[in-house]
Formats: C-alpha cells, sequence, structure tokens
C-alpha cells in the first residue's frame, strides 16, 4: 500500500541536479515526487560535478531532456567547483550570480 506524503513546511523547492549518467531519471522522479507531496517547485538546476563535464554534449542534452518531459525551468547551470573553493562563499556567491537565474528565487 502507498502512502501519499504532505509537505509539513510549505516553502519552494528548487532542485539540484548533478550531471551525470542516470540524471534524467533522477530528476524527473524527484519532480513527480514533489508535485505529489503538493511542493511548489521554482524549478531545478543542473550541478557540473565533473571538472570535464562541462563541455560535454550530455551536459546540455541533461538540460534539455528534463525541461522537455518535466516542464520544469531549468534555473542555470552551475559550473564544476575545484574541491579548494567549496568553502569559499563568496567565490561561490559570484558563480551563483553568473550562472543562475536568481530572479526567479525571489519569489
Amino acid at each position: 500500500h502507498r502512502t501519499r506524503h504532505r509537505l509539513e513546511i510549505e516553502l519552494p523547492v528548487v532542485v539540484v541536479v548533478g550531471s551525470k549518467l542516470g540524471c534524467v531519471n533522477h530528476a524527473l522522479l524527484t519532480l513527480t515526487v514533489l508535485a505529489g507531496a503538493g511542493a511548489q517547485t521554482l524549478g531545478y538546476v543542473l550541478n557540473t560535478i565533473a571538472a570535464d563535464a562541462a563541455d560535454t554534449p550530455s551536459a546540455e542534452s541533461n538540460r534539455e531532456l528534463i525541461a522537455a518531459f518535466s516542464g520544469a525551468v531549468c534555473l542555470g547551470i552551475f559550473p564544476h567547483v575545484p574541491a579548494d573553493s567549496r568553502d569559499d562563499d563568496e567565490y561561490l556567491a559570484r558563480l551563483a550570480e553568473t550562472s543562475l537565474d536568481l530572479d526567479s528565487l525571489a519569489t
């Protein structure tokens, strides 16, 4: 028997998708579950997790496929962040400003 869950906290959601093999399926399942739970989903961000993945055809096709099959808005593609910069809040903020559609997040 399936239990349908409802959200207790009604905050808008941004789905972050690691751009790699299987991410389209993972994103679509996540977006479907969120919709079923009544969540307001603002969109999704593709997170480039491998340094050499940003320039591959799959990065763009992942974005296009998720948008086409889900109808969700892509808020941007976050670039790969080197391990030594992952704790640098200013650097991460600059990347967000230049890589993401932050206006869509201001709801």
